[in-house]
């Protein structure tokens, strides 16, 4: 577990010791998921480093008690997860409960040494006269590593990733 991330906070982990170098994947939407991971598998794929597939939901009562620490009660991730999976990068993962989405997500990263950071936006829930929401914001406002922002609909059946 992060040090930084406080222990009550965390409800599920799964995060290998190699490697020690990581993308770090932000995911909660299932219907997402997919080509967000397709995105982080083939970046990380190219740097030679691992997909950390990171989930931070907002505390509710007894929210890490209603899951019992079981990875499935997460679309999201459990989806990121084997996409990732499917396409031979060291994946490992982690959800925690942070009423921060975007600090938590920022914290994670610096502590697991992310080379970078693989995001999806598409443009909604974001206060009137803003142009990003809190999350990504959030994010991108002292960034520890790039910081990838992938918008719009991504399709999880590619399996090459151009990089710029």
């Amino acid at each position: 577990m992060p040090r930084h991330i406080s222990p009550h906070d965390v409800i599920a982990e799964s995060i290998p010791s190699d490697p020690d170098r990581w993308v770090l994947l932000s995911v909660a939407n299932p219907a997402r998921a997919g080509g967000l991971a397709a995105v982080a598998a083939g970046l990380a794929s190219s740097r030679q480093v691992g997909v950390l597939v990171v989930t931070v939901q907002r505390p509710t009562a007894g929210s890490a008690a209603q899951s019992g620490g079981d990875p499935s009660a997460w679309p999201a991730a459990a989806i990121a997860r084997e996409v990732v999976r499917q396409r031979g990068v060291p994946v490992g993962w982690l959800v925690c409960a942070s009423a921060d989405v975007g600090r938590t997500v920022r914290r994670i990263a610096a502590e697991v040494r992310a080379s970078l950071i693989v995001i999806g936006w598409r443009g909604g829930a974001r206060p009137e006269g803003e142009v990003l929401n809190a999350t990504l914001k959030d994010v991108l406002q002292d960034p520890v590593a790039d910081v990838v922002v992938v918008g719009g609909r991504v399709p999880s059946k590619r399996s090459r990733v151009l990089v710029p």
